[in-house]
């Protein structure tokens, strides 16, 4: 079966992947990584997410910064909101 992936970040491939984020604390450079789920459209949470693509179970990638340096994971909202303090 095979599954449909959605991204739980709505947010640009270029903001994601070609810019260069650092990190807060050590100011290194961060690598992009993901966790991911998956939901059955007959779960109980499956009211929140949309199966009209037609298959029973869709698999969730949430967004997430790593810092190697310091060994911080760094979540997606907080990275955006470091950045706009900085501009």
């Amino acid at each position: 079966m095979k599954k449909t992936i959605k991204y739980t970040e709505n947010a640009s491939f270029f903001y994601i992947h070609l810019k260069k984020h650092c990190c807060p604390e050590c100011g290194g450079r961060v690598q992009v990584r993901y966790t991911s789920k998956s939901v059955n459209s007959k779960s109980p949470e499956a009211k929140d997410y949309d199966f009209s693509s037609l298959t029973e179970e869709i698999e969730l990638r949430t967004i997430y910064f790593y810092c190697p340096k310091c060994k911080q994971n760094i979540s997606f909202e907080d990275m955006q909101g470091f950045e706009k303090k900085d501009v």
